[in-house]
């Protein structure tokens, strides 16, 4: 099964599956870190938002 912009359907699957994923252990630590002190680290920054000098590869993997 390919993905097709068009198919809601696979989209909201694909949508479910994600938001069954809890939060990678940094990204709890960087909530946690930010309710207690209101600010976030900027190395947490930059992980979130990624490196502006490198590509993003994008794998495929099936439903």
């Amino acid at each position: 099964m390919f993905y097709d912009p068009k198919n809601t359907e696979l989209r909201r699957q694909i949508q479910d599956r994600l938001q069954q994923l809890p939060p990678a252990d940094w990204v709890q630590e960087m909530i946690a870190h930010y309710w207690r002190r209101g600010t976030v680290h900027p190395e947490d920054v930059r992980r979130l938002l990624g490196d502006p000098t490198r590509g993003v590869e994008v794998h495929p993997t099936p439903i």
